[in-house]
């Protein structure tokens, strides 16, 4: 596609104002595709403006692990058994299965 400067303008204030490169497609009757590698080429972010480029890094990096940024405030606890002494307690992810209790033991450290 041949990109005329009309058409640049208006997709850069679209992506200005906050829209996604599909609402961008949609409104110009051409593919995300086309839309994404306009962008691309201009050095445009997919991300929408005024997010700091610190924030915006350390969201794609969590989210390339698999991972998504919580306060730990946020985290949700989950009541488990320990399976070293079976007492339950709050568990913060499925592989918390030991208390701390029974990680502050010596037999535990050591084996």
């Amino acid at each position: 596609m041949k990109w005329t400067p009309v058409q640049i303008q208006r997709m850069l204030r679209l992506h200005r104002t906050g829209f996604s490169y599909p609402a961008i497609a949609a409104q110009m009757g051409i593919t995300e595709g086309q839309v994404e590698g306009k962008c691309h080429r201009l050095g445009v972010s997919r991300e929408s403006p005024g997010k700091p480029n610190e924030e915006l890094r350390e969201k794609r990096r969590l989210h390339r692990r698999g991972r998504e940024s919580k306060p730990q405030s946020d985290l949700s606890l989950v009541r488990r058994m320990c399976l070293w002494c079976r007492e339950s307690f709050l568990s913060e992810w499925v592989g918390n299965q030991i208390c701390r209790h029974c990680k502050t033991r010596e037999a535990w450290r050591s084996s």
